[in-house]
């Protein structure tokens, strides 16, 4: 019944709500909504189904954790139950090899208390701080180590 209850949902929305639909199909970060007592997601945008290799409508009534980590049970990072109403909070989670920053929050989403979810994959950005890190390191160990003066002149 609740797989049906959805699906009627997503085909009696308005075109105002397709329009929203559109516009965060366009960003590149994962945003899903779920329902905070079933797990069940009630929307995904693009970026979502596509980093879960996904169809759109494929999450219509499934479970988050069975859709997005093909697990039987609450993901180990999952704060759903614990998670507040009213500002945005954020976290980094490590799953799969990636580094994820997650903004999250409970919101209600059509008379029901549901997560909000806004995931950003970091890894590459984290990668690079740590890389531009060790370059600064290197030359700082090596002028610092020089057996001779250094003198530095600018010319305007």
């Amino acid at each position: 019944m609740e797989k049906k209850y959805i699906y009627l949902m997503e085909q009696n929305e308005n075109s105002e709500m397709n329009g929203y639909k559109e516009l965060l199909d366009e960003t590149t970060a994962q945003i899903t909504i779920i329902d905070a007592q079933t797990y069940r997601i009630l929307y995904a945008n693009k970026a979502a189904l596509d980093k879960t290799k996904n169809m759109p409508g494929a999450y219509i009534g499934s479970v988050c954790y069975e859709f997005i980590s093909h697990s039987s049970k609450p993901c180990t990072h999952c704060i759903i139950q614990t998670a507040d109403e009213g500002e945005y909070k954020s976290r980094m989670i490590e799953f799969a090899s990636r580094t994820y920053n997650q903004l999250y929050k409970i919101i209600n989403w059509n008379g029901r208390r549901a997560m909000m979810e806004y995931t950003e994959d970091v890894t590459e950005q984290i990668q690079n701080v740590m890389y531009a890190q060790q370059q600064k390191d290197l030359m700082s160990e090596i002028l610092n180590n020089i057996p001779v003066g250094m003198v530095v002149y600018k010319y305007d």
